[in-house]
């Protein structure tokens, strides 16, 4: 999952880690929850259809996806294009802003990750590519909580936030919400 999806799961439940690094001796993560004192029974969640998941179908739009997690980049890649998008994968800024001056074609939206590695990170992707051009949809993703991630991306106008870990459906539902927005559409916060 990666420390920053543990970190956000273990925040929202109103948990903490500590750890604890020796040199030679290895290093030791302990999660701390809050314990329940009574249980409720499992909410049964209901299982995506293929008729569902059909109206969020993309229409060839162009996705610039930017993800340092191979494994995620690659599931969110395919997930994507079987689902009818255009995608061109970049592992981190100075990639997409490669993929992104190669471009013959422009692209309809960003589905960033938030936390980047060397330094720099999505929403500074985001707002550059915007600069150059206004009408780019964006969305947003990390595996920090919800309130982390809607204060960095309170910097942006018009962004859809994506929470870590994400379901097929949920990435295509947000897809689909962030190209079919207007351009002055306030921004989507999960779980608000």
């Amino acid at each position: 999952l990666g420390l920053s999806t543990v970190y956000g799961i273990v925040h929202q439940h109103e948990g903490w880690i500590e750890v604890t690094s020796e040199p030679g001796q290895g290093t030791t993560f302990e999660i701390f929850l809050p314990a329940i004192v009574e249980t409720t029974p499992a909410v049964e969640r209901p299982v995506a259809t293929t008729a569902g998941l059909a109206s969020l179908r993309g229409r060839g739009e162009r996705l610039l996806l930017v993800e340092d997690e191979p494994a995620v980049r690659r599931a969110t890649r395919l997930t994507a294009i079987h689902a009818g998008y255009t995608v061109t994968e970049a592992m981190d800024v100075p990639s997409a802003l490669e993929v992104w001056a190669a471009a013959a074609v422009p692209f309809d939206l960003l589905l960033t990750d938030i936390v980047m590695p060397n330094g720099s990170n999505g929403v500074e992707l985001a707002t550059e590519l915007r600069a150059r051009q206004p009408s780019l949809k964006v969305v947003l993703s990390t595996g920090y909580s919800s309130d982390l991630l809607a204060k960095q991306a309170s910097e942006l106008q018009n962004v859809r936030l994506l929470q870590k870990p994400y379901t097929t459906e949920t990435l295509l539902a947000t897809l689909r919400a962030a190209l079919d927005a207007p351009a002055d559409a306030a921004p989507a916060v999960p779980g608000r």
